[in-house]
């Protein structure tokens, strides 16, 4: 071992040598001093990569993601291959209370403390070992320039520089001072550069708030009519709105700054010396004085001083509000002579003044309403003055007065008064609010003028319009009503004609259909006997003829035959209403569909059906056999019409016949009723055949054809019509 000052001579490499002796000729000291500096640095490098995470001690959030991380799958590899220099300025960033962060290497990674989290935002902890173009996009333009300039060795400040970042919420702008240092490696070259940053966000904001401030401040003080200024201790302007250039003819910005004796004169200042004095004692008071103007004679005018009181309770200036009170003075002067004028006015003239306080009251010595009511002082204060309107009228009048004080318009009205005397007179009046430069009431001046006499003239005259009105009303409306009559009386004799030939015409339908009927009855009826004795018969014939399969074919056949014409008969019977019908609460719905295979059967597969049922459909009171006849005949006619290829719709749904159509169909009374319609895609009918259609035994068809075949005498039925394409049946 040897001491501090002991000497140990070594043999270095020649080249080793040659540096060494380059390096003592640059002026980088002794060759001594260099080894034993490169002695130092290399235990100071065996020293951290022994123990190369022990430095990074602390640092919050951040130090803890920088110690648990794994730092091998990074272009900076495993933190214990870290440069000494990069966990050394770690170390220092980490525990750092200001905002720091190192971009180390070419591509820029990113490390950081704590404190660089609020400029991070969401970015963090993302952005945490990534590179600055990666983790900040949005600034690497203007980043990479800075970069640059600092692995170049360049030392780069910006103050109050506003960089803006994008933000979950949208665009973000932080005002930063920015410090970029580069981070030198062993042999002098940049391994990274360090930025510390100062948010000065919410001071910038803060100025630009006391500026907009002081803007708004400047643009209400110049926007009030008075003086506004601030005086300071040393009886200096330090603020002065736009009406002294109004009043003085001095810009206020030059007034800043000077003393007020230079700005108003000796004289003024030492006539306003003893309030500024007392105000800077801490006193807010109003005086009167006379200020001068720039037209060149004083105005009357009146101060208002304010005393600037601090925190500490210490006196820094006084707030100066002046107002020019030379035009009120010759106005109150002005409005003595026109009060003294209006009540000449009122005593010559027949009237009686009154004034009301803002809220209606009755105030004060009344001399005009005490010598028209007789009511003393004491009776008609406050609102003692309603006891002399007429009972009638007093609730009217409370209700009209309190509205117009409430809305502070005029007041008009008329009402009875009772006199000294006792007698009732009407009176007109009418009151006016005085308003002060607020809009406040000051105070309620009314006149209430006798129109006794008027009223009733006006009554008389009233009734006289009234008589001679009724006699000119009595005179219009007969020759009126005689006008009417002569105009309309060809349209009733033309409604009464249409009338009686409709009549007519339903009456011989009637009668028709009503011929129809018995006819139809009677030969169903004469029908059916014949067919009760065909059908004994072969019931017999086919008890004998047991056996007998071929004979017996024949008489099943007759049956069938027996069989439809019984039906035929019935129908014909229903029709002549003959034979009473067999009604039953149905469901139409399911009814409809239930006869779904029959009708496809008889329609055949070229024609699609379709059904429609409206929602909450009602029961139905209805013969089902009659209905499925109808139905069944209904669509035999549509494939018809369709010529076997097409779409037959069922629609069903709740319908309600008003009066309007009862009367003028009159084979169904008005009420509600389940609608069953019928459309099919056919060839549709003519003007011609519609007006016929509904004719009991009219067809379309041709002989032998169709339901409409001659069942007796060569009757057809009324169904075997051929309908119109998408019309409803």
């Amino acid at each position: 071992m040897t001491t501090p000052d002991s000497s140990r001579t070594i043999s270095l490499p020649a080249d080793l040598g040659s540096y060494i002796d380059e390096l003592t000729g640059g002026g980088h000291g002794d060759a001594a001093a260099i080894v034993r500096t490169a002695l130092q640095q290399m235990r100071d490098r065996d020293a951290a990569s022994a123990a190369p995470a022990e430095i990074l001690i602390g640092g919050g959030e951040c130090g803890m993601l920088v110690r648990q991380r794994d730092w091998s799958a990074t272009s900076l590899g495993p933190i214990d291959s870290w440069p000494a220099e990069l966990r050394v300025t770690l170390a220092n960033i980490l525990n750092s209370p200001v905002a720091k962060v190192v971009m180390w290497g070419p591509e820029h990674i990113m490390l950081y403390n704590d404190s660089y989290r609020a400029v991070a935002g969401d970015r963090h902890p993302a952005a945490l070992g990534s590179p600055v173009a990666t983790a900040f996009p949005e600034v690497w333009d203007w980043n990479r320039a800075v970069l640059e300039a600092g692995f170049r060795g360049e030392t780069v400040a910006y103050r109050d520089q506003p960089i803006l970042f994008q933000r979950p919420e949208g665009l973000e702008t932080l005002t930063l001072d920015l410090f970029y240092t580069p981070v030198y490696c062993a042999g002098g070259t940049v391994g990274g550069v360090l930025c510390t940053m100062v948010d000065n966000s919410g001071r910038v904001e803060a100025e630009h708030r006391l500026a907009a401030s002081e803007a708004e401040l400047r643009r209400v003080t110049d926007a009030v009519p008075m003086l506004i200024s601030y005086i300071d201790r040393d009886h200096v302007y330090r603020l002065a709105n736009a009406q002294y250039d109004e009043w003085l003819g001095v810009a206020p910005e030059t007034m800043i700054g000077k003393s007020v004796r230079d700005v108003l004169g000796d004289a003024v200042y030492q006539d306003r010396r003893p309030s500024f004095e007392r105000a800077l004692a801490g006193e807010s008071f109003i005086a009167q004085t006379v200020f001068p103007h720039r037209d060149g004679r004083p105005r009357r005018s009146e101060f208002r001083y304010v005393p600037h009181v601090q925190a500490d309770g210490a006196v820094a200036g006084i707030y100066v509000l002046g107002i020019d009170v030379e035009d009120r003075a010759e106005r109150e002067a002005a409005l003595g002579i026109s009060n003294g004028r209006f009540r000449t006015a009122m005593d010559a003239v027949h009237g009686v003044l009154w004034t009301n306080s803002p809220d209606g009251r009755m105030i004060g010595e009344q001399p005009g309403w005490a010598t028209l009511t007789g009511q003393s002082i004491d009776e008609y204060q406050n609102f003692g003055w309603a006891d002399a309107i007429h009972p009638d009228d007093v609730a009217s009048t409370i209700k009209a007065w309190t509205a117009a004080v409430l809305n502070k318009s005029m007041f008009v009205f008329e009402h009875r008064v009772r006199r000294h005397c006792g007698a009732w007179r009407t009176f007109a009046v009418r009151s006016l609010p005085i308003l002060d430069s607020g809009g406040e009431v000051i105070e309620w001046v009314g006149v209430h003028t006798d129109i006794t006499h008027q009223r009733a003239a006006e009554a008389a005259l009233r009734e006289q319009a009234e008589a001679l009105a009724r006699q000119v009303r009595h005179r219009e409306r007969a020759e009126d009503q005689l006008r009417q009559l002569n105009e309309t009386l060809e349209a009733r004799v033309i409604a009464e004609i249409g009338e009686r030939r409709e009549a007519e015409a339903k009456l011989a339908q009637s009668q028709k259909m009503e011929t129809v009927g018995k006819l139809t009855g009677g030969v169903a009826h004469d029908f059916n006997n014949l067919l009760q004795v065909v059908s004994g018969n072969l019931q017999l014939l086919g008890k004998n003829l047991a056996g007998n399969e071929r004979a017996e074919r024949w008489v099943a056949n007759a049956m069938a035959g027996v069989t439809r014409g019984s039906k035929l008969a019935s129908q014909l019977l229903a029709f002549g209403r003959r034979q009473a019908l067999e009604p039953k609460v149905v469901n139409v719905t399911r009814f409809v569909r239930g006869m779904d295979d029959m009708l496809r059967r008889a329609i055949g597969e070229g024609v699609e059906i379709e059904t429609v049922v409206g929602g909450g459909l009602w029961n139905t009171f209805i013969d089902p056999a009659q209905i499925e006849n109808a139905l069944l005949n209904l669509a035999i006619n549509a494939r018809d019409a369709m010529e076997g290829q097409g779409k037959l719709t069922i629609e069903l749904g709740n319908a309600h016949l008003d009066d309007a159509y009862a009367r003028s169909h009159e084979e169904v009374e008005a009420g509600q009723y389940v609608l069953l319609a019928v459309s099919d895609t056919g060839s549709g009918m003519s003007p011609e055949i519609i007006e016929k259609v509904f004719e009991p035994f009219f067809s379309t068809k041709s002989e032998g054809k169709g339901v409409g075949s001659r069942p007796v005498d060569g009757l057809r039925l009324r169904q075997t019509v051929r309908r119109p394409r998408e019309d409803l049946f």
